[in-house]
């Protein structure tokens, strides 16, 4: 991507176009500093996307104008042992009604699950689920419709839950997952899952 191309302009058309989309692009700038301490100009450009089948939650896509200045392998390091974001849970009281919206949005065809419908997007999960569906996943209701949960990949699930408890955080253990929840966490459900090893072969 050239700098002076637009991509968050262009996904802002292609939300009108399909209809869900009728905001402004947002433009936004200041300056980083590097884990090297040098100072560099950051900026963004957001485009919004909303869905009458998921009122509570807003949609956005993120332009970085200067990636070069923003991605440091340094600064993605986290003390958790977080490793990325492995999944996403939506809750919704039909899923169906909200997956045409999510498939556009996404770039990713629905697939049927238990209590809803699950997208494979760019290595992340998204499921929109019912509040039962949820429930059952991670053992609590959720807090509310829209957005619920997410889940963030570890290399070591012990040493993750041992250092959110360290902070006093509090946690507990699921089915594979050590779970903070929407109370302690402004309203969503984080999940720490184990990622998959990599394979050598």
């Amino acid at each position: 991507m050239r700098r002076g191309e637009f991509v968050a302009e262009a996904d802002r058309r292609g939300f009108d176009a399909a209809g869900f989309g009728g905001f402004g692009r947002f433009d936004f700038a200041r300056k980083g500093r590097r884990p090297d301490g040098r100072e560099v100009e950051v900026a963004f450009s957001l485009a919004f996307a909303a869905s009458p089948a998921l009122p509570e939650t807003g949609f956005f896509v993120c332009q970085q104008r200067f990636p070069e200045n923003f991605w440091s392998p340094a600064a993605q390091v986290h003390p958790n042992g977080a490793l990325g974001v492995a999944g996403l849970t939506l809750v919704c009281d039909e899923p169906a009604a909200a997956t045409p919206f999510l498939a556009a949005f996404l770039a990713a065809p629905g697939r049927p699950i238990e209590g809803g419908v699950a997208f494979a997007a760019d290595g992340t999960r998204v499921e929109c689920v019912t509040s039962e569906a949820y429930a059952a996943l991670y053992g609590a209701a959720p807090a509310g419709a829209g957005l619920a949960g997410a889940s963030f990949a570890v290399a070591d699930l012990e040493v993750a839950q041992k250092r959110l408890a360290e902070a006093g955080i509090v946690v507990r253990r699921g089915a594979g997952m050590a779970i903070v929840d929407a109370g302690a966490a402004m309203g969503v459900l984080f999940a720490f899952v184990e990622a998959a090893p990599v394979r050598s072969d």
